[in-house]
């Protein structure tokens, strides 16, 4: 990745804290999460599927733009994962007059 040794500790220390908070977060927060660690090319599964969960689950409204940000984010981390996907592509569909380019 971009990262030195020493940056990728904090990375790695962020991520781990993270994961901790991952389940009292906002779509807002989550979809921020995702695309940092994008930008940084920084993979972290036990994050990673935990912020997925939480995007999906019922207790958070995922607006497209969020949507957008995470699956952005997901693809340039190369996770794949349909359910996922699905999901947040629903997200833009169903609210697609607040979907913008």
């Amino acid at each position: 990745g971009r990262l030195g040794a020493p940056t990728q500790g904090i990375v790695v220390s962020f991520a781990l804290r993270a994961a901790e908070l991952a389940h009292e977060m906002n779509a807002v927060e989550v979809s921020n999460i995702l695309w940092g660690l994008s930008r940084v090319n920084f993979v972290h599964h036990n994050l990673v599927d935990q912020l997925m969960a939480r995007l999906t689950s019922k207790e958070v409204e995922v607006s497209p733009k969020e949507a957008a940000m995470a699956l952005y984010a997901l693809a340039r981390l190369g996770v794949g994962d349909e359910d996922v996907y699905n999901s947040l592509s629903d997200v833009m569909i169903a609210r697609i007059d607040e979907t913008s380019a």
